[in-house]
């Protein structure tokens, strides 16, 4: 499972942070534009909203303010207008990556795995040493089922990955894929090193807890799976329900009765929250 939350609107605030925007183009609307960010990190979204709707005629050619203008709306749900904001950006700098990566994640995120790829394959024609793209580009394939595709994406991506776009879920990614088909021993190696770079990452930890498992290393199993739970994950990206359904199966597997049917009823009383449901489960 790929961490892929929206947005939330307090994070909008440091979005176009390394953006690669056009200094040129947006000249005169640096302080707009950084006020629009402050009130959004303050939850001033109306407030956000009508900054960049004067910014967008004072400074109609800076791409900066339609990209975040998309941002906004998807994370409102507003998914038809986000859209058409991420493609005036993209319109206003062809050039440029940035608006084309974001409409390629937004797409991501509605599992639209076909236009998601088409788009990082574009942002893979202008920046061919983006990991990042190359990551996103590997799930749509997986998703679609072109596995080989996706397999070349996600080493393509492994052996670029550093400098500025350095993406640490991209050993996450590959390890989870390689688990999935059986390829343990390569998993392991990918999956271990996704630990050394994201250890408050609870989705890291709940899939190395399952690699553990099906190796037969239940005491390593239960160590990562009881991290997991530890670990807050507030994106609903791995939820708790599923953590205490595989810690009653490790501990079932290991003779201990009294934990695995305390955490086989907490699993029982879960529930799977709505935006949960929606996403894709990889």
């Amino acid at each position: 499972m790929r961490i892929r939350p929206l947005t939330p609107l307090v994070a909008l605030a440091l979005l176009l942070g390394g953006m690669g925007v056009s200094e040129a183009s947006c000249s005169g609307a640096e302080q707009g534009l950084a006020a629009a960010r402050q009130d959004l990190g303050q939850g001033r979204v109306d407030a956000a909203l009508a900054r960049l709707a004067t910014l967008a005629e004072s400074h109609p050619k800076c791409e900066a303010t339609p990209l975040l203008q998309a941002q906004v709306h998807a994370a409102l749900g507003k998914a038809g207008e986000a859209e058409d904001f991420f493609r005036e950006a993209i319109a206003l700098a062809p050039g440029q990556p940035a608006a084309i990566f974001q409409l390629g994640v937004f797409y991501d995120g509605r599992q639209q795995h076909g236009k998601a790829a088409e788009q990082f394959r574009k942002v893979l024609a202008l920046a061919p040493a983006d990991p990042q793209a190359y990551d996103y580009l590997g799930l749509s394939l997986e998703a679609l089922g072109e596995f080989a595709q996706a397999e070349s994406a996600y080493r393509m991506g492994l052996a670029r990955n550093s400098g500025p776009r350095f993406d640490p879920m991209l050993h996450y990614n590959y390890g989870r894929f390689l688990a999935k088909h059986g390829r343990l021993a390569d998993a392991k190696a990918h999956l271990d090193e996704a630990v050394k770079l994201s250890p408050a990452v609870r989705a890291v930890h709940y899939e190395r807890a399952k690699l553990s498992e099906k190796l037969g290393d239940m005491a390593g199993a239960r160590s990562h799976a009881e991290r997991a739970l530890a670990l807050p994950d507030r994106a609903g990206v791995i939820l708790d329900m599923q953590v205490h359904y595989l810690l009653a199966r490790i501990y079932r597997t290991m003779g201990e009765t009294e934990l695995a049917d305390k955490y086989a009823a907490l699993s029982a009383k879960g529930e799977i929250p709505l935006a949960a449901r929606q996403r894709s489960g990889r």
